[in-house]
């Protein structure tokens, strides 16, 4: 961080002010190890919810959709801390359904939380779809990419780190509305698990991320030594990978 700073300043000596702060912020996102993690084409018959089972990760979500479709199966697998155990209801016909009644029905099963990477590229690889239903913009959303090596499809909400890292119709489908999830449950299959994989290899394997740390590293390099951000050599190194 220091470096960078430094680098900063002494990029900018040169700059005027109106352009001086804009240009050296940078977005790398979080790295999938292909090699972990198996391709399959072939799914399972559930749909695959992995995440801290809280509020904000969108779990009402899930348990709302196991009632409305009885015919399908619900994995959720994640770690429930309980202290926000009176927030986790929704109200379906005036009755109020908690967590605990959702994981006693046929369709659901609650696996807590899941460490061993085995069995995490098993769940996966066997899921019909891997199900994020954050009501916050998420800022990236690890367990899409793993889904993704998978060649598993994602369905997400329609915001935050999803609108870049999960495609709308190529790796997964976006909703907005209960219908949304109700229609895209059927609709997942049409979503090609080879899109999948080569999306996560070509974006977020080590190879590329890799790549991508090293170029800005070494744009910070530049600017310390001041080539600053007016020299292309720079800039035509880097072009591939941002």
């Amino acid at each position: 961080l220091y470096a960078y700073l430094w680098g900063k300043k002494q990029a900018n000596e040169n700059l005027t002010p109106a352009i001086r702060d804009v240009e050296y912020h940078a977005i790398t996102p979080l790295m999938t190890e292909m090699n972990d993690f198996t391709f399959q084409k072939e799914k399972g018959d559930y749909y695959l919810f992995f995440s801290r089972v809280i509020p904000l990760k969108g779990i009402g979500i899930v348990m709302l959709l196991s009632e409305l479709e009885p015919d399908k199966k619900f994995i959720i697998a994640g770690y429930k801390g309980g202290t926000e155990d009176h927030l986790m209801y929704y109200e379906y016909n005036g009755v109020r359904y908690g967590f605990d009644d959702v994981i006693k029905r046929d369709n659901v099963e609650y696996l807590g939380g899941v460490y061993d990477p085995k069995i995490k590229n098993e769940l996966y690889m066997n899921a019909k779809a891997l199900l994020m239903c954050s009501a916050y913009g998420e800022p990236f959303g690890g367990t899409v990419t793993e889904a993704h090596a998978c060649g598993t499809p994602v369905i997400s909400v329609d915001w935050g780190a999803f609108k870049e890292n999960n495609p709308h119709g190529f790796t997964g489908l976006h909703c907005r509305t209960m219908s949304d999830w109700r229609v895209a449950l059927e609709r997942i299959d049409e979503i090609r698990p080879e899109n999948c994989r080569k999306f996560a290899e070509d974006n977020y394997s080590l190879e590329v991320v890799s790549c991508i740390y090293e170029n800005y590293l070494r744009r910070c390099y530049d600017w310390i030594n001041g080539k600053g951000d007016i020299d292309k050599e720079t800039s035509y190194r880097l072009l591939n990978h941002r």
